[in-house]
C-alpha cells in the first residue's frame, strides 16, 4: 500500500459522487431467532481446526444455541464491534497445481481459514442488509453482473455479444477492451473506501462503524509442515486476511464504470 501511494503521489485526488437517497443505511435491523436458525442451517459444511464447535454440531443443536447466537449478533451489529475471535485466522500454503517444485515459495498460494464458523453467518447478515439498501436506493450500476442475484458470467456475455452484434449490423467498428486488475482487493486504501461508502452509497453511523471495525485488528498464524507460527497482526495487504463481503466488492468496483464513459463506451462489471 505504501508503494502504491508513493507511485501515485502526483495523481489527482480521488473523486466521489455524492448521492441523495430517501433513506441512508444508518443502523442494522434487529435479528430474530428464526433468522439465525436459517443462517446456521444454510451455512456450508466447513469448519476450522481452531473452533471447538464444528458446524455440524451447531446445526444439530441449532434451536438450543440460536437464542444465544442471536443475542451475540445483535450486540455486534448495534455496537459496531466484531468479536476478536471472528477476526482470527490461520493460513496454510497449498501448491498452485500438482507437479510444481515444492521448494519454490512462488509455487504456493495462501489459504486463509477463519477461527470461528459463526463469523460467516454474521457476515452474511451484513451482506443481506447492505444489498437490500443498495437495491432500494438504486445504487447498483446498470451493467453490474458480478455479485448480484439473477446475474452471472452468462448474463454478462449475452449482453456483450448482443451489443456487439447490434453495432456490427449498424455498420459500426467495434473495439473490445478488457481490464483485469491483479490482486485488486489487496491494495485498497481503506480511508478512501470508508469515504466512498459514506458519500456515494449513503452508508453511515453504526453501519460504517461496524465495517470499519470488521476490517481492522485482524490476526493470523501460519501453518506449514506440522509447524505453526506465533500470532501476528494482519496488515491490509496480507492476501486473504482482509475479507471482502459482496457489497464491498461491488462498491470497490463501481468507479471503473466511469472509465468507459470517458470514451463514450459501455462498461460491464464482472
Amino acid at each position: 500500500m505504501n508503494g502504491i501511494r508513493a507511485a501515485t503521489d502526483d495523481a489527482p485526488p480521488p473523486t466521489f459522487s455524492d448521492v441523495l437517497v430517501a433513506s441512508a443505511l444508518q443502523r442494522f435491523q434487529v435479528l430474530h431467532v428464526d433468522d439465525v436458525v436459517k443462517l446456521i442451517r444454510s451455512a456450508p459444511a466447513k469448519q476450522s481446526d481452531l473452533d471447538p464447535a464444528p458446524i455440524w454440531l451447531l446445526k444439530d443443536c441449532v434451536h438450543l444455541v440460536a437464542p444465544f447466537v442471536t443475542h451475540l449478533f445483535n450486540m455486534s451489529l448495534s455496537t459496531g464491534c466484531v468479536p476478536g475471535a471472528f477476526k482470527a485466522a490461520y493460513i496454510t500454503s497449498l501448491l498452485k497445481k500438482p507437479g510444481l517444485d515444492v521448494d519454490a515459495v512462488e509455487n504456493y498460494r495462501p489459504v486463509s481459514n477463519l477461527q470461528s464458523v459463526l463469523s460467516k453467518p454474521l457476515e452474511q447478515v451484513v451482506c443481506n442488509q447492505m444489498e437490500s439498501h443498495l437495491v432500494a436506493a438504486g445504487l447498483f450500476p446498470r451493467h453490474q453482473s458480478a455479485y448480484r442475484k439473477g446475474h452471472s458470467t452468462e448474463t454478462a456475455l449475452v449482453k456483450v455479444c448482443a451489443d456487439l452484434i447490434e453495432r456490427m449490423d449498424s455498420g459500426h467498428h467495434i473495439l473490445l477492451a478488457l481490464l483485469d486488475l491483479s490482486a485488486a482487493f489487496d491494495t485498497v486504501d481503506h480511508s478512501i473506501l470508508m469515504e466512498r461508502l459514506y458519500r456515494s452509497f449513503a452508508i453511515c453511523d453504526g453501519v460504517l462503524d461496524w465495517i470499519r471495525d470488521y476490517r481492522s485488528d485482524r490476526r493470523f498464524t501460519v501453518r506449514f509442515g506440522g509447524s505453526e507460527s506465533l500470532p501476528r497482526d494482519a496488515v491490509r495487504r496480507t492476501p486473504g486476511l482482509c475479507p471482502w463481503p459482496t457489497p464491498l466488492r461491488l462498491i470497490h468496483r463501481r468507479p471503473r464504470r466511469h472509465i468507459g464513459s470517458v470514451w463514450s463506451a459501455v462498461s460491464f462489471l464482472r
